[in-house]
């Protein structure tokens, strides 16, 4: 019926925001939308269900689902197949992989950020290129998690989105 409003997740005083406002408007439901929600409102999962449900998976198993590297090598331990990933650590394993990877290949984010950070390459020259301006743009590091490098798999690309409990498939969409 309206809008409440919180400030940003950084901000020192949205936690103090947050919980003033599932007591004030007596909320019954807190649901994460988008990466950036579930990073921030999992870890205080706890003190919301003080307060209010939250549709939300424990810290361990939401850090799986954010890194593409584990999130992959969890699928292939399923005998899902996957596109086959390389994950440099600094700039000369990546020159050494651009002579080895097939083209075109995939860049991407190693972790999950919200809004998608993909690019392609044609080429050794273009995949470095490419790569250094992926870091640069987005601040990447050896820290925060360099870019990953993945096969290119011809297709139409499509998302499907489900809610599980304990392995049990709820709500869905695509």
């Amino acid at each position: 019926a309206r809008e409440l409003i919180v400030p940003p997740y950084g901000d020192p005083e949205f936690e103090a925001a947050l919980f003033e406002i599932l007591v004030a408007h007596r909320i019954a439901l807190v649901m994460p939308v988008g990466t950036a929600s579930f990073a921030r409102l999992v870890p205080i999962g706890d003190r919301i269900r003080q307060f209010a449900s939250i549709v939300a998976v424990d810290p361990e198993r939401l850090r799986m689902c954010f890194s593409k590297q584990r999130t992959y090598e969890f699928a292939k331990a399923l005998g899902v197949p996957t596109p086959r990933s390389y994950y440099p650590q600094d700039l000369a394993e990546l020159v050494a992989l651009a002579h080895k990877v097939p083209y075109p290949c995939v860049l991407k984010s190693l972790y999950e950020l919200g809004p998608s950070v993909v690019d392609y390459a044609q080429s050794p020259d273009e995949l470095i290129r490419k790569y250094e301006r992926m870091c640069d743009a987005h601040r990447f590091t050896a820290d925060t998690g360099l870019p990953l490098i993945q096969e290119y798999v011809p297709g139409v690309g499509c998302g499907f989105f489900a809610v599980y409990d304990n392995g049990v498939c709820g709500p869905t969409f695509q």
